[in-house]
């Protein structure tokens, strides 16, 4: 028993003249860069030896008679004394282990970075997308394309025959397969009103002004033609199937233009192709004498694709006051689905 005892007190006595000689210039460890520290144990790693901390992404050290540090991911967590793993668990021996705030990226912050490149590359044709309708003719033939003797109210032709007028204008969605856009889109122009065909065909989008041009959802704006000829701008969305059109008023006008700065919002799917058709359907359009339109009253959205809060802006491209019709579509915000 007396023998026992001593080759135990010699041993332990000496395990601590060892530890202390390997550790008697960095008190708490001598820090590395070493990629690994120990060995590896049921899925977490034991360290022997001088207790040395390691930047390595998921390592474990123990030290006899020095502060261990073990990190798993980002987290960390102190102890004295060194730290053992075994079976996914970690324990200090000798020492009270601290854990730390692991400063761990925000998923959602990181889901919104990236969709925000996804959207800016998927939305770039529609953000910016510009349509004018200029003023050639007037109904004597002659030539309008200046605003010299312009009156409020009068009619002006694409065509020199003054005979029907339509065109379309796509515009391609991009993105993966699979993803749905949600987007907050302004209109901003100058657009001849018309009166579409009433609920439940058309409905007003929120927010609307109504006694000005608005944005209205339809099944088929073209469905009163026979009565009403004004012009129809038509922004057809193929998946999810929807038809909006930007010059809706709440009551048939008189020959007039209306200054729009509109926004609402709708859904499509990544890879589609929006169509725009403009129909003159009787041949003439109202012009814009007087009218500019230079700034809308919303800004880019503080984390949207294009911009963060700053002002949007007609084109440079469009002379104030226009000689015509005239609307252009920015993307305030938008989401991916």
């Amino acid at each position: 028993m007396t023998q026992n005892m001593a080759r135990i007190v010699a041993t332990t006595s000496l395990g601590a003249l060892l530890a202390c000689g390997a550790q008697a210039d960095f008190p708490g460890g001598k820090p590395t860069t070493g990629a690994t520290a120990g060995t590896t144990t049921g899925g977490d790693t034991t360290g022997s030896g001088s207790g040395t901390p390691t930047t390595s992404a998921a390592v474990t050290t123990s030290g006899a008679g020095g502060a261990g540090v073990s990190t798993t991911g980002a987290g960390v967590t102190t102890g004295s004394g060194g730290a053992t793993g075994s079976g996914g668990a970690s324990s200090g021996s000798g020492g009270t282990g601290v854990a730390q705030d692991s400063g761990a990226p925000d998923v959602g912050v990181d889901k919104r970075a990236a969709d925000l490149i996804e959207l800016r590359d998927a939305l770039k044709n529609l953000q910016g997308f510009t349509y004018t309708s200029p003023c050639l003719f007037s109904d004597n033939g002659s030539d309008v394309t200046t605003l010299a003797g312009c009156a409020t109210g009068s009619i002006c032709w694409r065509t020199s025959g003054l005979g029907r007028f339509a065109e379309t204008k796509t515009i391609a969605i991009g993105g993966p397969a699979g993803h749905v856009y949600d987007i907050d889109l302004n209109v901003l122009g100058v657009i001849e009103p018309r009166d579409y065909p009433p609920a439940p065909n058309c409905t007003f989008m929120p927010m609307q002004p109504l006694t000005t041009i608005s944005v209205a959802q339809c099944t088929d704006g073209f469905a009163n033609q026979g009565s009403v000829t004004f012009n129809v701008y038509q922004f057809a969305v193929p998946a999810p199937a929807a038809k909006f059109y930007f010059n809706d008023v709440s009551a048939h006008p008189p020959h007039r233009v209306d200054p729009g700065d509109n926004k609402f919002t709708f859904s499509v799917n990544a890879g589609s192709t929006i169509t725009f058709t403009m129909d003159d359907l009787n041949g003439g359009e109202i012009r814009n004498c007087t009218i500019s339109m230079l700034r809308s009253k919303y800004t880019y959205a503080a984390n949207s694709p294009f911009g963060n809060g700053t002002p949007i802006m007609a084109p440079t491209s469009v002379a104030q006051p226009y000689n015509g019709n005239w609307f252009a579509l920015s993307v305030i915000d938008a989401r991916v689905r």
